[in-house]
């Protein structure tokens, strides 16, 4: 996936689709990521990260309910070269539109010691940015990642 595009990413999903982050240790799994807070995440992200790999390690395939699970892991690049790559390990489970064509329901199981270190690695380029601007951090990802976008 080059780039963190969030019109891109929006154009996968049908128009009402729902993604929730699991486990629940998260403190996030209430949260109802509509094609509108996809769009505005990804927003405060995109001139962060350059690109970002990802490993298929396995996949279940339901075509009757128009569903798939994928256990994969991902490489992210950071347009800071002081940034190391990032990255981490999850399981989606996607269900399809009758054409198999949008996304209409998502739920992504993510490793949550990796999910904290790449919330470290975002807020500290979120740092640096706003050090270079003489500005004070906004920070929309907190560390303790159970706070994800609640403002």
């Amino acid at each position: 996936m080059e780039g963190f595009v969030p019109d891109e990413m929006i154009s996968r999903r049908a128009p009402d689709c729902i993604q929730k982050m699991a486990p629940a240790s998260l403190g996030i799994s209430d949260v109802d990521w509509t094609n509108q807070f996809v769009r505005d995440f990804y927003a405060s992200i995109e001139h962060i990260h350059t690109s970002m790999t990802f490993d298929v390690h396995d996949s279940i395939e339901d075509e009757k309910n128009h569903k798939i699970w994928l256990w994969l892991s991902s490489v992210a690049y950071f347009a800071d070269p002081e940034i190391p790559t990032g990255g981490g390990e999850y399981v989606f489970m996607l269900t399809f539109d009758e054409k198999d064509e949008k996304v209409k329901r998502f739920v992504q199981f993510l490793d949550l010691d990796r999910a904290r270190g790449e919330t470290q690695r975002i807020n500290l380029t979120k740092q640096r940015q706003a050090k270079q601007k003489g500005t004070k951090p906004e920070y929309i990802v907190n560390p303790d990642w159970g706070h994800l976008l609640r403002k």
